[in-house]
């Protein structure tokens, strides 16, 4: 869990929950993206497995998928539950 300071100044919890694919488990991602729920109790990072130096088209294929924002990791950056982060394409 990443521990955060909420609005108000207190520390709050953010769980995280990653799940990694390889180019065949896409439409494994489908299923679960389309799946989620809208009150998701945890930040999601999808990490995919790709050949070094091709850029990664998964974002805007899970953007399609799901209602939830996606948005690029990026380090340092707080977790927002709720939000599904990849690595950016």
């Amino acid at each position: 869990m990443a521990e955060l300071l909420s609005a108000d100044g207190r520390h709050t919890d953010v769980r995280i929950v990653a799940i990694g694919a390889s180019a065949g488990g896409i439409t494994a991602l489908q299923r679960l993206f389309k799946g989620l729920p809208a009150n998701l109790p945890f930040a999601l990072v999808v990490l995919h497995h790709l050949p070094a130096g091709l850029p990664s088209a998964l974002p805007g294929l899970i953007a399609k998928w799901t209602h939830l924002p996606v948005q690029p990791a990026i380090s340092g950056a707080p977790p927002k539950t709720g939000t599904i982060y990849s690595i950016a394409g």
